[in-house]
């Protein structure tokens, strides 16, 4: 995954992740850098796979503006989709809330964490990292 392609992805996510959150887990009073920049890395690399799943199901049938429209948040929005759809979309939210909270995070930590990537460069290059740590560990399995 190129940098520019999963910048864009986490971008997408969070705000297709924005769930409600009404299920939120207790969070650390305080996360370090590193803690959060693994833990966000993480949350965004399962969800991606996810992401992925539903476009590829839901994007034959819907048009790519309204598609790049779809939030978790924005229940509207999905309503207008078709019943295959919109149960497709609501399945990713509820897995994507999930995975957000197997990483110790909230939805709302998520969010605020996507909003650090575009201001904090430090935060920017630890979540890189992990990144590549991630994408280095998926490859060499791959390779076994």
């Amino acid at each position: 995954m190129s940098r520019r392609s999963w910048i864009a992805g986490i971008l997408a996510f969070s705000l297709l992740t924005g769930c409600g959150g009404q299920n939120e887990i207790q969070t650390p009073e305080k996360m370090d850098k590193p803690t959060s920049a693994k833990a966000y890395a993480q949350a965004v690399w399962d969800i991606e796979s996810q992401r992925e799943i539903v476009y590829a199901e839901i994007a034959e049938t819907i048009d790519s503006d309204i598609l790049e429209q779809i939030r978790c948040d924005r229940p509207n929005r999905v309503n207008e989709l078709s019943r295959e759809a919109r149960r497709a979309v609501v399945e990713y939210c509820n897995v994507a809330e999930e995975i957000v909270a197997n990483n110790q995070l909230t939805v709302t930590w998520f969010n605020n964490m996507t909003q650090q990537m575009l201001e904090d460069e430090e935060f920017q290059e630890l979540v890189d990292g992990e990144f590549l740590r991630l994408q280095n560990e998926r490859e060499s399995r791959e390779d076994s």
